[in-house]
């Protein structure tokens, strides 16, 4: 019986283990070096950077996994999310190549996170309030958990997510994306802005991970070469 392509936990697990150790460096530096602070969260700094980077590496980490893969399309989620994430960060390249971005309401759009600013006024302009936008999505969620307990569906999720471990992974860091944002919109602060910036650099961790291990797994599908011909 032929064994499926397995993944090395490896990898994955290496990016993690750094991401950790980051994130306790990051929080050391914020709570006992004030004169680090600023460093740390402002515009294009040393967390934004990093986040930056690792985001395009999963990016590229993604692509490579899946050049030559026969994978579906849906896969190519992974490194998307990854150029994204690094565009979003480098506010797509605005500051560095001196390119405008629209102005919308007052405001540069320069972000993801500017979209979501601007749907917020828009929605309190239409007399929305955060509490019933939020009331909303849990009716959402709960009606979505119903149809899914009703259907039977609700019993394959492990099993799809377990077949489909990479973008169960991106899936989570959009998750922590949208806790970033949400972050943003509601608190303020050096700590708001630093937990902020620490969930976008968790979530870009996330993404490497998910392009690492699809990165192992697609090399594990590659036909070896035995006996002059291949299999």
């Amino acid at each position: 019986m032929r064994n499926g392509p397995r993944a090395n936990p490896s990898a994955p697990a290496a990016i993690a283990l750094a991401v950790a150790v980051a994130v306790c460096v990051y929080a050391l530096a914020f709570a006992i070096v004030p004169s680090a602070r600023e460093r740390l969260i402002v515009e294009d700094g040393i967390i934004e950077t990093t986040t930056a980077l690792v985001f395009v590496a999963a990016a590229v980490i993604g692509v490579a996994a899946l050049w030559r893969s026969r994978r579906r399309a849906r896969w190519w989620l992974i490194p998307a999310l990854g150029l994204l994430g690094f565009l979003d960060e480098m506010s797509f390249g605005a500051r560095i190549f001196g390119f405008p971005l629209p102005v919308i309401d007052g405001m540069e759009v320069d972000s993801f996170h500017d979209a979501f600013d601007l749907a917020d006024r828009f929605a309190g302009d239409l007399g929305l309030s955060r509490t019933m936008i939020a009331a909303f999505l849990a009716a959402a969620a709960l009606a979505a958990g119903a149809y899914l307990l009703r259907t039977g569906r609700m019993r394959r999720i492990p099993a799809w997510l377990a077949a489909h471990r990479p973008l169960a992974i991106a899936a989570a860091a959009v998750g922590l994306l949208l806790a970033g944002i949400a972050l943003d919109l509601l608190a303020s602060g050096d700590l708001a802005v630093f937990a902020e910036e620490t969930a976008e650099f968790g979530a870009a961790g996330l993404v490497a991970m998910a392009a690492a291990d699809l990165f192992t797994t697609s090399v594990a599908r590659v036909p070896v070469s035995v006996a002059g011909g291949e299999r």
